[in-house]
């Protein structure tokens, strides 16, 4: 019996030796850890020990787990299995060998790794948190995932094949080398501080189109885009719309206490709400969206956030302000804001919104917008008119109330105070060869929209609204428009212009964020009088930088078929009331969709005229206007280049205009749709003006 025991202790015994044996299946990787002097113990960066502290030509898991360095480089090793059972392991150098598959997922004290100029296609750090320094440049890899190496303060991964490279997640990162790989996309909003030009590399990637970066790093990078002759990478914040690395949350909701007695969940939220934002050095404006919640991500600080209404002497808002410290608060940091009325004032706004170009033969869809914006509940109607010659109505949702000639009326009840309701309709514009009533190319087709009641409104101004709409044969689907056309009146300077963008995607794939960017040039306009209308879909605005306006549609999800792929944004803003006759006023957009570089909208001009004032006087005096009194049609001949041709009525409202591609130096305009009268008309070429009047018999 004893001899059994004692032969089932040995059989234990040699069992337990050899689990503790580390399985190196690489023979040049086993050899290197057996012979060579490459293993440091003590963190000296003194790599002159072996591994094999025994002699016995083995590497047990006990003779691993207390190496805190490796360093070999040029033994044309295959794998490095085995080297999972080195749990203490903080630096290693493995570089110009063969590897293939490299997997430390298990060596979560690693520190730095190098291992450049191998074959690598696949590298694991996932679970090394305290990794400083990875440089696995001249190797295959295709994709590299760093999300868990938050103490990553330096990577150099150059000459790879990698397409998208996302290092949102390593906070403390700075500095980069990722320049000659195949890169589509580039992450780096991370809330780093990778500094200079020294600090970050990515040049020699001829396929990069999009880098996402942290908002004080904008400049920085996009001078290196420009250094390094990319012309078509976009560079922006827009990849997330929270800021990179570590932040913190306010939130919360506004509600409007119709009734007076305290905000509840009855109550109705406050859309479009305007917050100012400011940490005491940096201002941002933030407007919510129609739900009447907002949120804000900020970064450690001290804020102050004070809501805004649109008429501060119709409502009372409590708290004024919020003042709010991080990290001392919890976050997310909650707070609700409660509107109620002040006194009584009755004001309706109301707009009308083209959402398509309207193309002669073709229907031309509309919106009309109408708004509370006052404190009282409201009935009333919605009135359109129209030329019932140019155009025929086709449908509305809702139906309206009344259809006469060149009319349509829709009534309203119980308008709540700062309510929106929207009415959508179809007309159909008449063709070209109409016999009586053509339209063209150029024809300036007039729309008004009125809501009621006027009588006791406290702005009577915006009850009332005039579309000034071109007709055009073919159009830019992402364009700008100024709503009240080409050109104001000199009383209206200092009063609110109307603009919409419209978007398309044009894409083969649904865009999930959009941002509609308007930088507003101050010497035209009063930023701070910016306010949103309408969208097709849910979005906040956002205006930092003083004149920087951002209109984000997060997660829109765009579909890109023809039928479904359209969006807007409409909103109005006053023009400074020093703007004088004659001066114009500008304005473009920056559309983004997802990681695209943006499109950028022609320039939307309009001009301060009174043609009342238009003399004979000619600066182009080749330009010849014939016959003239005129019954359909007049001709424009000249020496020059014809530009562009306008026609107003007598009180300088714009009818028509043309611009004239090419060279050309005779044009026809027709007046078929015209009444007999005098009209005003300017000539521009390409040497002068001509402003002169012209008769319809």
């Amino acid at each position: 019996m004893k001899k059994h025991y004692l032969l089932l202790l040995v059989i234990c015994m040699v069992s337990f030796t050899q689990a503790q044996i580390v399985n190196i299946p690489d023979a040049n990787f086993k050899v290197l850890l057996v012979n060579s002097n490459i293993a440091d113990f003590n963190n000296e960066g003194t790599f002159s020990g072996v591994v094999d502290t025994n002699s016995d030509g083995e590497i047990q898991e006990s003779e691993a787990a207390v190496v805190t360095g490796l360093s070999f480089g040029g033994n044309n090793i295959n794998s490095l299995e085995g080297i999972e059972y080195f749990t203490s392991l903080e630096y290693l150098t493995c570089t110009n060998n063969n590897l293939v598959n490299l997997d430390l997922s298990a060596n979560t004290s690693l520190y730095k790794v190098w291992c450049k100029d191998n074959n690598l296609n696949i590298i694991n750090v996932n679970g090394c948190t305290s990794l400083f320094q990875l440089w696995c440049s001249n190797n295959n890899l295709i994709n590299l995932d760093v999300s868990t190496n938050v103490n990553l303060d330096a990577l150099i991964c150059e000459s790879n094949n990698f397409t998208d490279l996302d290092l949102s997640s390593n906070i403390n990162l700075t500095y980069l080398a990722c320049h000659s790989n195949n890169l589509n996309t580039l992450n780096l909003k991370n809330g780093g501080s990778i500094q200079g030009a020294n600090s970050l590399y990515f040049y020699s990637n001829p396929n990069l189109a999009y880098i996402c970066i942290d908002e004080e790093e904008l400049t920085q990078v996009q001078n290196l885009v420009d250094s390094y002759g990319y012309t078509n990478c976009a560079v922006n914040t827009y990849c997330t719309f929270t800021p990179g690395g570590d932040f913190y949350e306010v939130t919360g909701k506004a509600r409007l206490d119709a009734n007076i007695n305290g905000c509840d969940v009855e109550d109705s939220y406050y859309s479009y709400l305007q917050y100012n934002i400011t940490d005491g050095t940096t201002a941002t404006t933030y407007i919510t969206n129609t739900l009447g919640e907002y949120y804000f991500p900020v970064e450690a600080g001290s804020y102050t956030i004070t809501p805004q209404v649109e008429n501060p002497t119709y409502f009372n808002v409590s708290p004024t302000s919020l003042v709010v410290s991080f990290p001392t608060n919890t976050s997310p940091y909650i707070q609700d804001f409660c509107i109620t009325p002040n006194g009584v004032y009755n004001d309706l706004e109301i707009v009308l919104l083209p959402i398509n170009q309207a193309s002669p033969g073709f229907e031309a869809e509309f919106q009309l917008v109408y708004k509370n914006k006052g404190n009282t509940i409201l009935s009333g109607s919605a009135a359109f008119s129209f030329n019932d010659d140019l155009m025929d109505f086709v449908s509305a949702i809702p139906i309206e109330d009344v259809q006469n000639t060149g009319s349509l009326t829709w009534n309203y009840t119980n308008l709540q105070p700062y309510e929106t309701r929207i009415i959508e309709f179809t007309m159909n514009i008449n063709t070209p060869t109409d016999p009586s009533f053509p339209v063209n190319n150029g024809d300036i087709l007039d729309f008004t929209a009125t809501i009621n009641p006027v009588v006791g409104d406290e702005t009577p101004d915006d009850n009332v609204f005039e579309l000034h709409q071109t007709v055009v044969n073919s159009y830019d689907p992402n364009d700008k428009t100024c709503l009240e056309g080409k050109t104001i009146s000199p009383s209206e300077v200092g009063r609110y212009v109307h603009y919409m963008i419209r978007f398309e995607n044009n894409g083969t794939a649904n865009a999930v964020n959009i941002v509609v960017k308007d930088v507003i040039d101050t010497a035209m306009y009063a930023v701070s009088t910016l306010i949103p209308l309408h969208g097709s879909h849910e979005y906040v605005t956002r205006i930092k930088n003083t004149n920087e306006v951002e209109f984000i549609f997060e997660n829109i999800n765009l579909p890109f078929d023809d039928a479904n792929n359209d969006g807007f944004v409409a909103f109005k803003i006053k023009t400074l009331p020093t703007l004088v006759e004659n001066d114009t006023f500008e304005n473009k957009a920056e559309i983004y969709f997802d990681y695209n570089f943006p499109i950028i909208t022609d320039k939307e001009i309009t001009t301060i005229m009174n043609p009342l004032s238009i003399s004979d006087y000619k600066l182009d005096s080749s330009l010849k206007i014939y016959p003239n009194p005129a019954n359909d049609f007049i001709k424009i001949s000249g020496n020059n280049n014809l530009k562009n041709i306008s026609l107003y009525d007598i009180n300088g409202r714009l009818l028509q205009e043309v611009k004239i591609l090419g060279n050309q130096m005779e044009k026809e305009l027709s007046l078929h749709q015209l009444a007999s009268g005098i009209y005003l008309i300017k000539i521009q070429s390409d040497k002068g003006v001509l402003l002169d009047k012209v008769i319809k018999k």
